[in-house]
């Protein structure tokens, strides 16, 4: 029996027999799928649902979500006619989606389309270049390094009465007294093209994004939870009404009771980002002054001029990184989504000329080769030269 993968390149290619149309059906309709099929209808219906939907209608529209992956902003005609509505729930649906079905769609769009995947000499040469993955250093208190990447699962060592274990490939816990206790403080360290969770000691699960850095104590005594933050970090803290978690970057401070929430705090953004998902937080800036945080709130630390302005919040948007994509829902530009790729496949990235007022709307999995990924901004108008981990943006096109 064709797997669905096959099913849909023959549908889009136009060689589906009858019975393999009822196979391709069968597949969309099975309840086991209900969550993504139902996510397709929501994203072109406009919340009207069609009595009827027909094969051929439908299947436009999974090759259209499937691969639309960088839309430049507001409403934009797509190929075979159809036209984009430019809502943020698109990208729900790729992170629905099973990386494999994703894969397989980015080549039937440039089989369609007569484009190659890496569709200039330049591209080609970035085809070696990898994404990121589960990489960190763990540095104890007395500056013993750890490489998380080598070592194996199981008991790492005790510090102060406290078990450190790396429970799987990805995720590092701890687990001590309660009360008093020998307390050090250790950080988990991730380079360019690195992630990792961590389970601190009371608990509180932290998954720390790529170049950052998390300071934090082997056993949480005292009347506070307090730890540091260098560059991104998804949080879900346990709940301790006695015990306030405080997180700590370079200009702000976020006060938790028991809550899930993003910060991102890299140096060379323009600004410092607290995304409330789940909860309360308190954001307070280098004064001391704070402001109140509700669900799907941010707090945004702008650093040129150091205000403070609170803001609904794209929560998909700010923690899609964790669930392994790239999103632009609020029309990234080129130079954010960049520094983005900069950071997770340890690129360093240059600009040949202006710079350009062109957003971007729309997502790109992090899990493609950057020859990929290359291939899926040109199509917006961008040129790059590559040279070993060097890119260069050459060309803006404002036309494409």
């Amino acid at each position: 029996m064709p797997s669905f993968h096959e099913l849909l390149q023959k549908y889009l290619d136009g060689t589906l027999s009858a019975e393999e149309k009822e196979l391709f059906m069968e597949w969309l309709q099975d309840s086991d799928h209900e969550q993504f099929v139902k996510g397709l209808m929501d994203l072109n219906l406009d919340s009207s649902v069609e009595e009827d939907l027909s094969m051929e209608s439908l299947g436009k529209r999974i090759f259209l979500d499937l691969n639309a992956r960088i839309i430049e902003g507001g409403e934009k005609k797509m190929h075979d006619g159809f036209i984009h509505p430019g809502k943020r729930r698109l990208y729900k649906i790729l992170l629905l989606a099973a990386a494999s079905i994703l894969l397989c769609a980015v080549g039937i769009w440039y089989k369609r389309e007569g484009r190659p995947v890496s569709n200039t000499m330049a591209l080609r040469k970035a085809s070696d270049i990898l994404p990121g993955g589960n990489k960190a250093l763990l540095v104890l208190g007395g500056g013993t390094t750890i490489n998380l990447d080598s070592a194996k699962n199981g008991m790492l060592l005790s510090e102060g009465g406290t078990a450190v274990k790396k429970d799987k490939d990805g995720q590092l816990s701890y687990n001590g007294p309660k009360g008093d206790a020998d307390v050090s403080f250790n950080k988990l360290i991730t380079p360019k093209g690195g992630q990792y969770e961590v389970v601190l000691p009371d608990g509180s699960k932290v998954w720390l994004n790529a170049a950052s850095t998390l300071t934090y104590p082997t056993a949480f005594v005292g009347k506070e939870r307090k730890v540091q933050l260098e560059g991104e970090a998804y949080f879900e803290v346990a709940s301790d009404p006695g015990k306030p978690f405080l997180v700590s970057t370079a200009d702000m401070q976020v006060e938790v009771l028991g809550t899930s929430f993003d910060l991102m705090a890299y140096e060379g953004e323009e600004n410092t980002k607290g995304t409330l998902l789940q909860g309360s937080i308190k954001a307070l800036d280098a004064s001391g002054a704070g402001v109140l945080l509700k669900p799907g709130q941010e707090a945004s630390l702008d650093h040129a001029d150091g205000k403070m302005n609170v803001q609904p919040a794209d929560t998909e948007e700010a923690v899609a990184w964790k669930e392994g994509m790239f999103l632009y829902n609020r029309q990234a530009g080129i130079q954010e989504v960049m520094r983005q790729l900069a950071r997770w496949y340890d690129i360093e990235v240059h600009y040949s000329g202006p710079t350009t007022g062109k957003r971007f709307y729309g997502g790109i999995q992090k899990g493609l080769p950057l020859s990929q990924v290359l291939s899926i901004l040109e199509r917006t108008g961008v040129r790059f030269n590559v040279e070993g981990r060097d890119i260069t943006v050459t060309s803006l096109s404002e036309n494409q």
